[in-house]
């Protein structure tokens, strides 16, 4: 990982080197290294803390959600929606503000308390990867 990064940055060089000068009329190098150490503190710090979402996880985990929204996805009860399909992060957003309690709903409180950040990508990566046919009315 460090030799890609060290090759990186001998490629991105001159063409760092180009923009700074075309932005501040000079080039400067500390300025330039300086930028991209911390990018690079920040990107390898941002992959070791990230989850992998695994949606065969999140089918396991989807088993509480059936009884509401099914394990397809499509609601078994008429004030549960349907979100087969929706996209993960909108998803995810939603647990975790049912989590938190900034959004209110006394089921989802409450189902949305114990889970973790990875639970919730597991299941919002098993539930948006549901396909959905739509057909249309006549």
């Amino acid at each position: 990982m460090i030799t890609h990064i060290a090759n990186a940055a001998d490629r991105l060089q001159p063409v760092r080197g180009e923009l700074l000068s075309r932005v501040t009329g000079k080039t400067d190098k500390k300025m330039i290294a300086r930028i991209f150490v911390s990018l690079s503190i920040f990107s390898l710090l941002a992959s070791a803390t990230a989850h992998a979402a695994d949606a065969k996880a999140g089918r396991k985990k989807a088993q509480m959600c059936a009884a509401c929204h099914g394990i397809d996805g499509i609601s078994k009860m008429p004030m549960a929606p349907n979100i087969a399909g929706s996209p993960a992060m909108y998803l995810e957003k939603q647990i975790k503000a049912f989590r938190s309690e900034e959004r209110k709903d006394e089921t989802m409180n409450v189902v949305a308390k114990p889970l973790s950040d990875a639970d919730i990508a597991d299941l919002a990566a098993w539930y948006s990867g549901l396909t959905v046919d739509v057909t249309l009315p006549n």
